[in-house]
């Protein structure tokens, strides 16, 4: 199904809205919830909405499936930017968030390229390499994800058979008996 946009809802939780139906991941990774593999920031904001954005989480851009997640990724390391730096230097720019001495050692070990390699010197295998444990690193582990249709009156289900209710415009909730979790567009608890 294609999705035009999507924010997050609350907890870890982001809802996909299209023409046709209503996508929510919940739990899981933010790589995963937000079909962003590489974890690119909204501060890559008009970068990122260029290359196929369909909203942010606050922190994070959310795109409509993972291929787009990945082009974007790709996309952002080929620019001059990123080219000029060493993969030490990239992984400083690209996760400031206090962990890029796991990260660089993650990458290196496992790409057999030094910290010190420019990405502008690399043969496309090895960058290709590059993004592919950067991806791994940045982690896509699932959570759970139910698909609605966007009318309001049709009857819905997931895969496991539990049924699906539509609460109000923008409230969902799960049940299977009793309330499983309930969760909103707007970012608000219900």
């Amino acid at each position: 199904m294609p999705y035009n946009s999507a924010k997050k809802g609350n907890k870890k939780t982001v809802v996909y809205s299209g023409d046709s139906s209503v996508l929510i991941r919940k739990d899981g990774t933010i790589a995963w919830r937000n079909n962003n593999p590489g974890n690119m920031k909204c501060n890559q904001g008009s970068f990122a909405k260029r290359h196929g954005a369909i909203g942010c989480d606050g922190t994070f851009a959310i795109f409509p499936d993972t291929e787009t997640g990945r082009k974007a990724q790709v996309a952002l390391l080929k620019i001059q930017k990123y080219q000029e730096k060493s993969i030490r230097e990239v992984i400083k720019a690209y996760s400031p968030d206090g962990n890029e001495a796991n990260y660089i050692k993650y990458v290196t070990s496992n790409t057999g390229l030094s910290g010190d390699s420019k990405l502008s010197e690399m043969k496309p295998q090895e960058f290709n390499n590059l993004i592919g444990v950067m991806r791994k690193f940045e982690s896509s582990k699932a959570g759970t994800e139910v698909v609605m249709p966007a009318s309001q009156n049709a009857p819905v289900g997931d895969a496991s058979g539990r049924t699906l209710k539509r609460v109000c415009n923008t409230v969902y909730s799960i049940e299977n008996g009793k309330t499983a979790g309930s969760f909103t567009c707007d970012g608000k608890d219900k």
